[in-house]
Order: C-alpha cells, then sequence, then structure tokens
C-alpha cells in the first residue's frame, strides 16, 4: 500500500493543511493548465489517446451486442440535440452522449489503459462538453484531456495493475474516473476553481464501480456522472467537501488507503506526467492481462514458424492475478459471449496461436464457435508463476509441440507498453481505420483519413465540431 512520504522541514499542522487542500490544488490545476505548458510528448501521445478512443467508440457501434440496446435507451430519453452520438450520425444531450459514447468506447475492452482506463473516463466527456458549451478549440480539448489523465493517474495508487488488481476492490477506471471526467468536463465548461470543488463533491457522491465487470458500463456511467455533476455546479448547485482524504474521502473508503502519498498526488503538478510513464496502447482487442501471452505466442508463433494444428500444448505462467482469466478452465476454453472470450486466456492465446493475429472479426458470434480455435483452446493451460525471479506483471508461454520439441518466451513489456515497445503512429492509425470500418454510420475511406489528419493537426483545429461532424 503506498504510504506517505516525509515531507522534512515541515511542521504538522503545514502538513495537514497542505493534505487538506489537496483537492483545492487540482482544481486549480484543471482550471488553469496552459496547452503551452504541455511536453510535446504529452500532447503526441493526448492526440494517439483520442484517435484510439474515438476508433474503439466507432468499431462498437456494430460489434457490441448491447450497443443497439444502450442506444434505443438514448433516443427515447430524448432531449435537446447538442452532442454527437459516435458512429450513429445522431445527436443527443450532453449527458446522454457522454454515457453512450462512453459505454461504447470501453465496450470491447479494446481501448488503451495504464492507470485503469483512462481515455474512456475522460474523452467522452471531453467531446460531449465541448459540443455543449460551443466553440472549443482542438488546443483546448487537448489540454483539459491531457489534465484530466494526469489527474486519473496522479489519484490512482500503484505503478502496475496486479498491484491494483491484488489489493482493490473497486474498478480504477469508474471509480476514479468520475472525478477524473470532472476534471475535463469542468475545464470545458469554462468552470472557475470554487465551482469545480463543487463538480467534484457532487461526482463523488456517486462515485461506485466494484470489480464485476460489465464491458462499458464502467466508463458509461463515470461520463455520464461527470457530466451531470459538471452542469449542476455551473448553475451552483453545492458539493460535498473533503472528497479526497477526509474521514470519508475516496482514499479511505474506496481504495482503503488511510495515509496516501501526497507528492504522488499534487508533486510536480505540470511537469511530470504519469502518463508518459504508466499508459499504453492495445494492439489486440481484449482484456489487458492478455496482452504479455498473446505477444509471447505471436512471438513464437513468427521466428519459429509453428503450426497450430502441431501443437500439443500451450502453458501460460502469470502472478495470481490472471488466474481469474483463467477459471473454470472449461468455461474459458468455451466463452458464450465475446465479452466472456476477450477475458479469456485460452480463448485468446488459442486465436493468436490459430491466426497469427488477434483482430476484432475474431470475437464474433460465428468466431466464438471456430473449430480450429476451439481444438486449440482445449490445449491451453494457465498456472500461477510462484518464482521469487518473476518480475511483476510479467507472462511467460510454454509450447510443446506433438514431435517433442518446446519453445519459451516471457514477456514484460508487450507491444503497446509506451515505456518500452510503444505502437508506433502508423499501426495507431491502421487500428484505427480497421475499428471506423465498423461503425453504424458508413465511413468513406476519405472521411476516415479526414478524422486522422484532424487529430494529427488537433492543436490547430479551431472548432472540435470541425471534427465531430465527420463522426
Amino acid at each position: 500500500m503506498t504510504t506517505v512520504k516525509p515531507q522534512h522541514g515541515k511542521s504538522t499542522s503545514e502538513q495537514s493543511a497542505e493534505r487538506e487542500d489537496a483537492g483545492r490544488t487540482l482544481a486549480r490545476y484543471a482550471a488553469t493548465l496552459a496547452f503551452e505548458a504541455l511536453p510535446p510528448a504529452v500532447v503526441h501521445v493526448t492526440k494517439q489517446c483520442i484517435l484510439d478512443t474515438l476508433g474503439t467508440t466507432l468499431a462498437a457501434s456494430t460489434l457490441a451486442p448491447e450497443a443497439p440496446m444502450f442506444h434505443d435507451y438514448v433516443r427515447d430519453i430524448g432531449g435537446n440535440p447538442d452532442c454527437t452520438l459516435i458512429g450513429y450520425g445522431e445527436k443527443a444531450p450532453a449527458q446522454m452522449a457522454a454515457f453512450l459514447n462512453g459505454a461504447n468506447s470501453h465496450m470491447l475492452d479494446y481501448d488503451d489503459l495504464g492507470s485503469g482506463h483512462v481515455s474512456v473516463a475522460t474523452i467522452p466527456v471531453a467531446f460531449a462538453m465541448a459540443e455543449k458549451t460551443g466553440n472549443v478549440s482542438g488546443r483546448e480539448l487537448l489540454t483539459a484531456v491531457a489534465a484530466g489523465i494526469d489527474i486519473h493517474t496522479r489519484i490512482y495508487p500503484y505503478d502496475t495493475t496486479e498491484e491494483w488488481d491484488l489489493n482493490q476492490q473497486f474498478s480504477q477506471t469508474q471509480s476514479i474516473g468520475y472525478l477524473s471526467g470532472v476534471a475535463v468536463a469542468s475545464r470545458l465548461a469554462r468552470l472557475p476553481e470554487d465551482q469545480i470543488m463543487n463538480a467534484w463533491g457532487l461526482a463523488y457522491q456517486q462515485v461506485a464501480g466494484p470489480h464485476q465487470r460489465h464491458l462499458g458500463m464502467h466508463a458509461g456511467w463515470c461520463g455520464q456522472g461527470a457530466v451531470l455533476a459538471t452542469l449542476l455546479a455551473k448553475r451552483g448547485v453545492p458539493g460535498v467537501k473533503d472528497i479526497l482524504y477526509g474521514k470519508h474521502g475516496l482514499f479511505r473508503t474506496h481504495l482503503r488507503n488511510t495515509e496516501p502519498d501526497h507528492e504522488r498526488l499534487t508533486g510536480e503538478l505540470g511537469t511530470r506526467f504519469r502518463t508518459l510513464e504508466l499508459h499504453g496502447f492495445k494492439a489486440w482487442p481484449a482484456c489487458g492481462l492478455t496482452r504479455r501471452p498473446v505477444n509471447a505466442i505471436l512471438d513464437l508463433r513468427h521466428q519459429h514458424k509453428l503450426r497450430p494444428e502441431e501443437v500439443e500444448s500451450i502453458v501460460v505462467y502469470g502472478g495470481e492475478h490472471i488466474l481469474r482469466l483463467a477459471e473454470p478452465l472449461e468455461y474459458r476454453r468455451r466463452p458464450p459471449h465475446s465479452a466472456q472470450a476477450k477475458f479469456s486466456i485460452p480463448f485468446t492465446a488459442a486465436v493468436a496461436m490459430t491466426h497469427g493475429d488477434v483482430k476484432l472479426r475474431h470475437y464474433t458470434p460465428s468466431a466464438l464457435k471456430d473449430p480450429a480455435v476451439l481444438a486449440i483452446a482445449d490445449r491451453v493451460w494457465v498456472e500461477k508463476d510462484s518464482s521469487s525471479s518473476r518480475q511483476k506483471e510479467s507472462a511467460s508461454v510454454v509450447i510443446r509441440m506433438r514431435d517433442g520439441k518446446t519453445y519459451q518466451d516471457q514477456v514484460l513489456y508487450p507491444l503497446g507498453d509506451d515505456r518500452r515497445n510503444p505502437m508506433s503512429q502508423t499501426q495507431i492509425e491502421d487500428k484505427f481505420r480497421d475499428c471506423a470500418s465498423f461503425s453504424l454510420k458508413p465511413m468513406s475511406s476519405a472521411n476516415i483519413e479526414q478524422v486522422i489528419k484532424l487529430v494529427a493537426d488537433l492543436e490547430n483545429v479551431p472548432d472540435v465540431a470541425m471534427l465531430t461532424r465527420w463522426l
């Protein structure tokens, strides 16, 4: 558990005041961060986050089984057509747009990750609030998203997903997403510091999100809640205070941490962006815990020209946290739904070995019954690696062939890990093209390229509406 770092030279009263003021410090940061203060690397990765999130949202409009139900619900609610429903060619009130776009952005589990799924908690909110406010520039959108993601990663108390999974009961995406979403929405609604504090208080009263997963809902709930809290605060509704360190604040009630690291939360604001340290993109459309086994299988398959039909067994070794993607084994080998398939190491490992890649089309209802994939899935086992030499988050794979030969690989930094093995800009753009091809509102190749071009030059786009009109 993260603990407070010693603050030498400060009295107890000074430290107490500093801790109590953390929420206000972050509110001021959200309101005043300037685009010019963003390092070029942060601007670059924020653009990538935006393009990636737009892509996963577009794809879900046809590929996610629940998307039509959510879409029907939003249409039935009605209201002012202020904000774009991405992939549908329609508009809805800001709160409903943040709900549907947020849910869809996360529903395929193909969105980026780091301190939870930071982009789906912030970017759908950003587009909804930008259109609601009107005349929001691309530069302002980039700044708001960068601030929101930075705040999300600061509140998140760990450096690895494994640490969170073994220590916490709540979804980091949703629980923290209410607050990071408010940071974005309040900035774009042009709220002053005091009103941002109220919006955070109103959002905090909605915070929930247990680990039980219903794909998409984590981002849908917090996106809707963040916009609601912001719009209420803008009208003068007060919010509860001391939501971070208070007796019933986030760190005590949700993060179960009575001594949070104040330096991690507020230190080096505007100069150190943990986004660059913890962020990653998904090269394959499945749970992040499958990335390392998939990477290892694809590497071994390619390097040794392994033929799927000659595989005797595949054993995946990793930390205790990966076992929840492997049990019960027979269920994971025959997942009945695309969401379960994406959270199955046996099935996803079998897809990688069978096809030499993992794509959106491999999780359609017909693909879940592919006899070639299921035959390999029956040969996949997952075991806990208890060796002292194992590095946190790493996973290893041992493939045994029918001729008795074995091949082994261990992966700590899978493709898409921004620290050591980032996806290239071309790979991220190609992923967007594939995702956009599934949009319910058909997108021509020219329109897809126009979106890519506008996001790449977002700091020079005078009004975000120039981008949303293509979605």
